[in-house]
């Protein structure tokens, strides 16, 4: 159903980069969640889901959707 409204794409870049780096640090992790996120940082608003992020009604999120026709989410690891 929603291929009629957009095309969404999953991708899981956990990888074992990630898993050691992990097990060393909070520094470590974030480095390496960093390496794995920024080839999916290309030309679209990007929006990370965090439980300390901003909060948005449903007409600020809709307007965010009008004015940007391609959005990626994310969703950081345990150290963000």
């Amino acid at each position: 159903m929603t291929k009629k409204y957009a095309d969404i794409n999953i991708y899981n870049i956990f990888n074992k980069k990630i898993n050691q780096a992990q097990s060393k640090d909070e520094n470590s992790a974030k480095k390496s969640y960093t390496q794995a996120l920024l080839p999916y940082l290309n030309n679209s608003f990007s929006i990370a889901l965090t439980p300390g992020g901003a909060e948005f009604d449903s007409f600020e999120f809709a307007k965010i959707l009008k004015e940007n026709p391609k959005i990626s989410f994310f969703i950081g690891g345990a150290f963000g």
